[in-house]
């Protein structure tokens, strides 16, 4: 019987599988695992991801036939994703103009048939409101289905890893539903910065060229910002995430967050999930869950307000 959701992240320094099942009132953990490094979307045919690639294919083959949904998370840095004026009551043909607009804007000799896009509402205290889209490329949906059609099964769906982590956050935090939180992620130099109140997007920032000598400076500028935008006082946790999330980079969060009021901690990804697992990939999961929130918000359904264009 065909019963277990998968997702696999392409991130930038490695590819990570999560296979789960879906239990009446709960999602159930029943595997998850990582490349030894990452795999190239843009040249799946180089030495480094051929390699990785079978790893992928060996980490699946005890599970291909028992998938019923497989969901496909893309990096950040292999989408992309922009902000424009417009709310979601907006007539859809309307939005979609300004989606169009944004692709002239941004790519050259490219429509909106080139992309699979989302659109997601940023709520504001203001009247300024403002959309969200991700812009996944053609290209790269081709590449990932190439894989997965080695799989034997097909892809459900594809998002993009920022949104994923605000899924996860949202489906393992349901207690934090009303108060203002931060969510930072860390990931090959890039920073990203989403609040979140009333499970709610109201800001989303981005900081590249992001280094372990100038994150404090960031997170206290772009924390400020936030801060100042949203008029609040200050948030109530800092969840942090990503592959560059070293102890040194938890600790330069944790200070400023002390600064700003904020309690900070590593987000659990696996926080409402049972699982079959046994204890020393318990002890795992506790190590790396904050590694996996793309991953694991990859598959859960999207509790964020959203439009397909």
């Amino acid at each position: 019987m065909h019963s277990l959701i998968a997702s696999i992240y392409f991130g930038k320094q490695r590819t990570l599988l999560a296979i789960t099942e879906r239990q009446e009132d709960a999602f159930v953990l029943h595997y998850l695992n990582m490349t030894s490094s990452y795999i190239n979307l843009n040249n799946i045919s180089d030495k480094n991801s051929v390699k990785n690639l079978a790893e992928l294919s060996l980490m699946m083959a005890a599970f291909s036939d028992k998938i019923s949904k497989l969901f496909v998370v893309i990096d950040r840095q292999d989408a992309f994703i922009t902000k424009f004026p417009c709310n979601m009551n907006e007539n859809i043909f309307n939005i979609r103009e300004l989606v169009e607009l944004e692709v002239r804007q941004n790519f050259q000799n490219a429509g909106l048939s080139n992309f699979n896009v989302k659109v997601f509402d940023i709520f504001s205290n203001s009247n300024n409101q403002m959309l969200l889209a991700t812009f996944i490329p053609q290209n790269i949906i081709d590449t990932c289905r190439q894989i997965i059609k080695g799989f034997g099964t097909d892809i459900t769906d594809f998002n993009v890893s920022s949104i994923a982590a605000i899924n996860s956050y949202i489906f393992n935090y349901p207690d934090e539903k009303n108060e203002n939180n931060l969510i930072i992620s860390l990931d090959s130099n890039v920073m990203q910065f989403s609040m979140l109140a009333n499970n709610k997007i109201f800001s989303y920032d981005i900081a590249i060229d992001a280094t372990s000598q100038n994150i404090p400076e960031i997170i206290e500028n772009k924390a400020n910002r936030i801060i100042s935008l949203a008029n609040i006082e200050n948030f109530k946790n800092i969840f942090t995430i990503g592959s560059d999330l070293t102890k040194s980079n938890f600790f330069k969060c944790w200070e400023i967050g002390a600064l700003l009021g904020s309690d900070t901690k590593r987000l659990n990804s696996f926080r409402m999930f049972k699982t079959t697992l046994g204890k020393r990939e318990r002890d795992y999961c506790s190590r790396i869950f904050h590694l996996f929130a793309p991953c694991i918000g990859g598959l859960l359904p999207l509790s964020c307000d959203y439009k397909m264009i």
